[in-house]
């Protein structure tokens, strides 16, 4: 099971962006500098150099610079950001790589119903 940000959008770049400062703090800003979960999952995934610039950044008082050192791809690598059919995709992704099931917060109905409808098809 994951808990994953699920947003169904044209404009996949900007959501990438407005979605960095939460990866940043929870890549550089969450724990101790020893022992961060996120930071040590993020690493596993292969950024590992990124996480370390993010988290000297981040603990630097730097937030700024530690949100734009956070990679596109790692914010899409743990959301699923995009078009109803990109969304399909990477749910698919997910369930080869061991997901069975997903946790999704969503605003309003009307947003759930638009995240089921991509998931679901």
């Amino acid at each position: 099971m994951a808990s994953v940000s699920v947003v169904v959008t044209d404009d996949r770049d900007r959501v990438l962006q407005s979605m960095k400062p939460t990866v940043a703090l929870y890549a550089g800003g969450m724990g101790a500098k020893e022992v961060n979960f996120h930071k040590e999952v993020f690493a596993r995934m292969g950024y590992e150099a990124q996480v370390e610039t993010i988290q000297d950044l981040y603990l630097a008082g730097k937030k700024d610079e530690a949100i734009a050192a956070v990679p596109d791809e790692m914010v899409g690598d743990v959301c699923l950001v995009g078009t109803a059919e990109r969304i399909r995709d990477e749910v698919s992704m997910w369930e080869e790589a061991g997901v069975t099931a997903i946790v999704v917060g969503a605003r309003d109905v009307a947003e759930m119903r638009r995240v089921a409808e991509a998931i679901l098809g």
